[in-house]
C-alpha cells in the first residue's frame, strides 16, 4: 500500500507539471523528472510507464544474427533479486533451447533512422515480471505501441499477457478494426477505463466501448503474440509502454505528434550548474571539467586534452553499445532505483574525472571515473555492474576486464598470471584482475552465449545475498544446462592447455567495423596464446604440475602438496606417452564435509597445435585417450570441483575450512608424468665441471671446491664459490652462490641475486634479484624477489615475498605481500602489505610444524602452527584420553578451532602411519619433539623416519635393543644418540631431540637421558624424500597413541618442563 501511494504521487505530481490551464483546455508542458524535479522531458506519459520499451535502448542482439535475446524495461516494473526494478524481456536467450534461438527469438532491425525490433510471426520475447497490482483488473491503464507492419493478418496479436506457466492468457493486443498496412511508422494507443477502452491509431479515435483489455494478476506480457506458445506478430516494434494511467486525448496527440523516436532525447541530471564547468557531450555521455582546474593547466596539457576528448567519446560509445546491445549489461540511462523510474525520461552517462580510476556510482547510477580527456572501459563496467545485479566482491574485479575484450581492449591478459596461481581459488587476490577466463568461456560457448554472464549479474542476487558466489547460484541460475557446473568449469580448465579462446583484435578511435572502432573482430593471432610464449618458463614451473609417486602405493601418482587445489583450483599435468590407447583413473582424499569432488580429462595437443579434448571423468571413472600420430603432446587436467562450494574471502584465512585444498592421485596406464622443468643440454660455449659434472657456462666462475651436479647448469655470468652445491636440475643464471649454500631440485636462482652462508633454495623455487644468507630457506614453488630472506627465516608453498624477510618468520600458503618480516606466521595475499586472518606477527621460537591431533579429520594430519600439514593413511582412529592419563592438556592455536584438547591420534601398528611433507627433515640446527604412548608389542618401532629410497634415514625409535634411541645413517656411516633404556610401554611419555651443530640431546619426560657432542651427519644429510610418523622405510609401524609431533627449526634449550 505504501508503495501504491508513493507511486500515486509522483504520478500527480508528474500530471501538475505537465499541464498548463489556458481558457478551457490545457497545453502540454514538459515532463517532471523524478531525478531532477525539473521539467525536461518531451514524452507525456500519464501516471507513471510500468513498462517503457524503446528499441534505442537495452537491446541485446547477437554477433552472429542479430537475433534480439534479452531487452532490458526502462520502466519501474520488475528487476533482478539484487536491483529489483526494471525487468527484461527473452531471459537472455534462455527461454528457449539455445539451438533454438534464431528461430524462435526476433531480429534487430534498423529501417530509416529508427531501431526496431523485428519478429516474423514464429518470435517472441517474455517479460520476466508480473503486471503491477494497480494495473490488473478494470484499473485504469493506457498501452502505447509504435509499430510498422506492411501486412497485418487478421487475428494477429502483436502482444499480449499469460500466466507464469503459459495456460492462460489475458489481454491481447491485437490491430484495429480499419488497420492496413503499411511501411510507415504507426501510434496505436488502447486507452483504459474501469468500464471502458478507447483505440487511437496515429493520434485519432478510431475505436470506443466496453472495456475487453483486461489484465490478470500474475501475468507476464509477451512481445509477438497472444503468449508464448502463440506467437504470430509479423512486424516490427520499436516503443512499448504502459502507462499505469488513462491517458488525455492531447498527451496521445503530443505523443504521436513527437514521432517514434520521442522519448529517446538524453537530458542531463550530472553536473548541471551554470559556468562551473567546461562541458563537451556525445550521444549518450557527458563529460564536464571544472574550469578552475582547466586554468592552472599548461597549453601542452590543454593541447593534448583537446586532441584526446573525441577519442574519449569514440571510445565510451562504442563500449556503450557492445556493453548494452552484445553483452546485455544495463545501462545507466535510467536510474537504477524504482521510485526514480517511469517517467520516460532517459539521461546522458557521466565521464567523471578524477586523479585515479574508481567507479562512480551514488546508488542510482553508475558511471565511470578517471582522468580529464579519458574514459576507462574497466571503470564503466563496474557502473553498469551496480545497475545490473550483484556477484561476489573479487568478481566484480575480473568481470570488470571482460566485456570490453570484445571491442580488442585487454586491460589484462590471463595467462601468465592466472598460471601462477593455478591451484589457488578462483578470483583469488593474487590474479583477480585476470581471472576471467569462465565468463569468457561461457561467453564463447554457444549453449551460453555472451548475454549468459550478464544473467548471472541479474538472476544471481537472492532477497538475503544480493552478491553471491557466482559459481554457487550457477546450477540454479542455468537449471536447464546440459552439463553440470562441475563439468562445464573444466571444460574451460581443459582451453587453458592451448589458450583455446577467440581473441579480438583493437582498431584506432573512429575507425573499424563499428563508427567508434571494432567490435568483434577476432585478431589474426591469438592474443592469449602470444602472451603465454612470453611467459613458458613461469607457465612450465608453476601451472605444468609434475605428479609424484606415491612410495607406498607405487601404482598410484599425486599432486605436489603445494599444488594441491583448493576449491575450484586446477592442475594441467604433462604426460609422456607413445601412440596408443592410454587411460587414467582419479581417486581424491575426501572430506564429505566439503562434499570434495574433481574432475579430470585429457587433452591431446596436435602438430598444428591444436587441441584434441577427452572426455571429462569423475573420480573412480576410466578416462581413456588414444593419442594418434598427429597428437604431439599430452595433459591430464585435474580440477577440484568440490558439491559444497564455499564463498571464499579473498584474505580470509589460508588455513581455514574454506581454503582447504583437495588432493588427489591417479593410477595411469600408457602414459607417464612428464616434467617440462628437465630441458635439453643448454647449447652454449662451456664445459662440464670437474667436481660433479654439471654443465658451466664459459663466462661463469666455478670453485674447484664448489659441486655442480651432472644435470645443474651454471650460465651467464654466474659465480659458485667455496662449498656451495648446486646440485639436480637446479639453474643458476647471472648470480652468485657460496660458502656452504645449496640450490637443488629445480630451483632458479637469477638477476643477480646471492645465496650465501647456509642458505638453501630447492625444489622449484626462486631467488630474483635477492638475497639468501644465514640458514634461510626457499623451498616448494616460493619466491623471493628484490629483498633479502636471512636467519632462520622461511619461504614455502607457493609464497612470493617482495619484502625483506628474516628471524623465523614462517611464510607459506598463497603469500605475495611486500612486508618487512622478522617474525610469525604468514599465509595470504595482501595489496603491497598487510595482515589478513590466520596470519601472527609473533614470535614462536623458530616453531616450523605443530601435529596437534585434537583435529578429527578423514585424511588431513593438521598442522596448527603452519601449512605444513600431512596424510593420514589408512584410516588412523582419533581417541580422546583423560587429563589423569596424558600429560597438561595442550590447547591448539586459533587457527585449530577449539575441539576437545585431549584427543589424540591411535596408530594400529599394522598398516597405519602419518606421511609428513619433506621439509620436516631438510634442516641443520633443530628439534623434534614427540608425545606418545608406546604399546610394546616390537622393537625398533619408529615414532618417525626421514628417509630415502637408498635407505638413508633419521629416527627415533622408543626402543631399539632396548634403548630408547634417536639414530642418523647417511651410507654406512650411523650416529646417533640413545638413552640407557627403553621408553615406557603402555605410559605417556615425552621425547625431546636437540640438534645443535655437533651436539645431539635426547630428553625424556624433561630429563635429559643421553648426548652425543661429536655429531657431523644433521637431518638434511639424509635428502629424506619420504618423511613418516608411526613407521619407517620397511617396517617399524608404532602401535599407540600420538598426541603431539612438533619441528622446531633451532636448537631449543636443553631442559623442557617434568611432567
Amino acid at each position: 500500500m505504501n508503495t501504491c501511494y508513493r507511486f500515486a504521487q509522483a504520478a500527480a505530481a508528474l500530471l501538475i507539471g505537465q499541464c498548463l490551464l489556458v481558457g478551457n483546455c490545457l497545453a502540454l508542458t514538459k515532463q517532471v523528472s523524478l531525478i531532477t524535479k525539473q521539467p525536461i522531458g518531451d514524452l507525456a506519459v500519464a501516471g507513471l510507464l510500468s513498462i517503457d520499451l524503446h528499441a534505442e535502448f537495452m537491446v541485446s542482439r547477437t554477433y552472429e544474427k542479430d537475433t534480439v535475446l534479452n531487452w532490458y524495461n526502462c520502466g519501474y516494473s520488475g528487476g533482478g533479486n539484487n536491483t529489483s526494478v526494471g525487468g527484461d524481456f527473452g531471459d537472455f536467450g534462455f527461454q528457449v533451447p539455445y539451438k533454438e534461438r534464431d528461430a524462435k527469438y526476433p531480429r534487430a532491425v534498423t529501417i530509416g533512422n529508427v531501431r526496431a525490433v523485428h519478429f516474423d510471426g514464429n518470435d517472441i520475447l517474455k517479460g520476466n515480471f508480473s503486471a503491477e497490482s494497480q494495473l490488473v483488473g478494470t484499473k485504469d491503464m493506457a498501452i502505447e505501441v509504435w509499430l510498422r507492419n506492411e501486412k497485418p493478418a487478421k487475428g494477429e496479436v502483436i502482444l499480449g499477457w499469460q500466466s507464469r506457466d503459459g495456460a492462460e492468457a489475458s489481454a491481447p493486443l491485437i490491430y484495429p478494426n480499419g488497420f492496413s498496412g503499411s511501411d510507415k511508422w504507426r501510434h496505436l494507443v488502447v486507452n483504459c477505463s474501469a468500464a471502458k477502452e478507447q483505440w487511437y491509431l496515429d493520434g485519432v479515435l478510431v475505436s470506443s466501448g466496453k472495456r475487453m483489455m483486461i489484465l490478470k494478476e500474475v501475468h507476464v506480457m509477451v512481445l509477438g503474440g497472444a503468449s508464448a506458445d502463440k506467437p504470430s506478430f509479423k512486424g516490427d516494434l520499436a516503443a512499448v509502454r504502459l502507462h499505469d494511467a488513462a491517458m488525455t486525448e492531447e498527451q496521445i496527440a503530443h505523443n504521436f505528434k513527437g514521432g517514434v523516436m520521442l522519448g529517446t532525447e538524453m537530458h542531463n541530471w550530472w553536473r548541471t550548474e551554470p559556468d562551473k564547468w567546461w562541458v563537451k557531450e556525445s550521444e549518450h555521455f557527458r563529460h564536464c571539467v571544472d574550469k578552475k582546474e582547466m586554468a592552472a593547466w599548461t597549453s601542452q596539457q590543454l593541447k593534448e586534452f583537446n586532441e584526446q576528448v573525441p577519442l574519449m567519446f569514440d571510445m565510451a560509445e562504442m563500449v556503450y553499445h557492445t556493453y548494452s546491445e552484445r553483452l546485455a549489461m544495463r545501462s545507466s540511462v535510467v536510474s537504477v532505483q524504482r521510485q526514480d523510474r517511469g517517467d520516460g525520461i532517459k539521461y546522458k552517462i557521466p565521464i567523471q574525472p578524477n586523479e585515479g580510476s574508481v567507479m562512480g556510482s551514488d546508488g542510482h547510477f553508475g558511471w565511470s571515473c578517471q582522468g580529464a580527456g579519458h574514459i576507462n572501459p574497466h571503470e564503466l563496467v563496474h557502473g553498469w555492474q551496480s545497475m545490473t545485479g550483484g556477484m561476489a566482491g573479487s568478481f566484480w574485479e575480473a568481470h570488470a576486464n571482460f566485456p570490453q575484450t570484445y571491442n580488442g581492449i585487454y586491460q589484462t591478459l590471463p595467462p601468465s598470471l592466472v598460471s601462477r596461481v593455478c591451484m589457488y581459488f578462483p578470483a583469488h587476490g593474487r590474479n583477480y584482475y585476470h581471472d576471467r577466463l569462465m565468463f569468457e568461456h561461457l561467453a564463447q560457448t554457444p549453449e551460453y552465449g555472451p548475454m549468459s554472464v550478464s544473467k548471472l549479474w541479474y538472476d544471481g542476487p537472492t532477497a538475503t545475498e544480493k552478491n553471491p558466489y557466482p559459481w554457487i547460484v550457477f546450477d540454479r541460475v542455468f537449471p536447464h544446462a546440459r552439463l553440470s557446473f562441475s563439468d562445464e568449469y573444466m571444460r574451460m580448465l581443459m582451453r587453458n592447455v592451448t589458450w583455446d579462446y577467440i581473441t579480438y583484435v583493437e582498431a584506432a578511435a573512429g575507425k573499424g567495423n563499428t563508427p567508434y572502432g571494432n567490435d568483434h573482430v577476432v585478431s589474426p593471432v591469438n592474443r592469449y596464446q602470444e602472451d603465454a610464449k612470453g611467459a613458458e618458463k613461469d607457465i612450465q614451473r608453476y601451472s605444468r604440475i609434475t605428479l609424484e609417486k606415491i612410495p607406498y602405493e607405487p601404482e598410484w601418482w599425486r599432486v605436489p602438496k603445494e599444488m594441491a587445489p583448493q576449491q575450484l583450483g586446477w592442475n594441467i599435468c604433462p604426460m609422456t606417452a607413445k601412440p596408443g590407447k592410454v587411460s587414467a583413473m582419479l581417486s581424491g582424499y575426501v572430506d564429505p564435509q566439503h562434499g570434495a569432488d574433481w574432475r579430470a580429462g585429457f587433452v591431446g595437443v596436435d602438430a598444428d597445435s591444436q587441441p584434441v579434448y577427452g572426455e571429462i571423468a569423475k573420480p573412480g571413472q576410466l578416462m581413456q585417450f588414444e593419442v594418434g600420430k598427429s597428437i604431439k603432446q599430452l595433459y591430464l587436467v585435474v580440477c577440484a570441483t568440490p558439491s559444497k562450494l564455499s564463498s571464499i574471502n579473498m584474505v580470509g584465512d589460508f588455513r581455514s575450512f574454506e581454503q582447504e585444498p583437495f588432493p588427489y592421485k591417479v593410477k595411469l596406464a600408457g602414459c607417464e608424468p612428464l616434467n617440462l622443468m628437465i630441458s635439453d643440454k643448454a647449447h652454449l660455449k662451456g664445459a662440464h665441471h670437474a667436481n660433479g659434472g654439471g654443465y658451466v657456462e664459459s663466462s661463469a666462475k666455478v670453485d674447484a671446491t664448489a659441486f655442480v651436479g651432472p644435470n645443474a647448469r651454471v650460465l651467464g655470468n654466474s659465480k659458485v664459490l667455496g662449498n656451495a652445491s648446486i646440485l639436480d636440475y637446479a639453474v643458476v643464471q647471472d648470480s652468485t652462490v657460496c660458502d656452504r649454500a645449496v640450490v637443488s631440485g629445480f630451483a632458479l636462482v637469477s638477476a643477480n641475486s646471492m645465496v650465501q652462508d647456509d642458505a638453501k633454495v630447492r625444489d622449484y623455487a626462486r631467488a630474483t634479484h635477492a638475497i639468501i644468507k644465514d640458514d634461510a630457506k626457499i623451498l616448494e614453488h616460493a619466491e623471493q624477489h628484490d629483498k633479502t630472506c636471512s636467519g632462520n627465516a622461511v619461504l614455502k608453498g607457493g609464497a612470493s615475498s617482495a619484502g625483506n624477510v628474516s628471524g623465523t618468520a614462517m611464510i607459506d600458503g598463497s603469500y605475495a605481500k611486500s612486508n618487512e618480516v622478522t617474525k610469525g606466521k604468514w599465509f595470504t595475499w595482501s595489496w603491497s602489505t598487510g595482515k589478513n586472518d590466520g596470519e601472527l606477527d609473533e614470535e614462536f621460537g623458530g616453531l616450523y610444524a605443530d601435529y596437534l591431533f585434537t583435529i578429527e579429520h578423514p585424511w588431513m594430519a593438521h598442522d596448527v602452527f603452519g601449512a605444513t600439514w600431512g596424510y593420514l593413511v589408512n584410516n588412523p582412529a582419533f581417541a580422546v584420553v583423560s587429563d589423569m592419563e596424558r600429560a597438561k592438556p595442550i590447547v591448539a592455536d586459533a587457527g585449530a578451532g577449539t575441539p576437545p584438547a585431549n584427543r589424540v591420534l591411535v596408530l594400529n601398528g599394522k598398516n597405519q602411519f602419518v606421511e609428513l611433507p619433506k621439509d620436516v627433515a631438510d634442516m641443520g640446527k633443530c628439534t623434534y619433539t614427540a608425545e606418545f604412548k608406546w604399546d610394546g608389542a616390537r622393537d625398533a618401532t619408529r615414532v618417525f623416519e626421514f628417509t630415502n629410497s637408498n635407505g638413508d634415514a633419521l629416527w627415533l625409535s622408543p626402543s631399539e635393543k632396548g634403548r630408547l634411541i634417536f639414530g642418523i645413517r647417511k651410507g654406512a656411516k650411523i650416529e646417533g644418540v640413545a638413552a640407557t633404556k627403553a621408553a615406557n610401554k603402555g605410559e605417556w611419555v615425552t621425547v625431546r631431540v636437540v640438534l645443535n651443530g655437533p651436539r645431539a640431546s635426547i630428553f625424556l619426560n624433561g630429563v635429559k637421558v643421553g648426548e652425543n657432542p661429536r655429531m657431523t651427519l644433521r637431518p638434511d644429510s639424509v635428502a629424506a624424500t619420504q618423511c613418516y610418523l608411526g613407521r619407517g622405510l620397511k617396517g617399524g609401524l608404532f602401535g599407540g597413541m600420538i598426541g603431539r609431533f612438533t619441528i622446531h627449526s633451532v636448537a631449543l634449550t636443553d631442559r623442557i618442563p617434568q611432567k
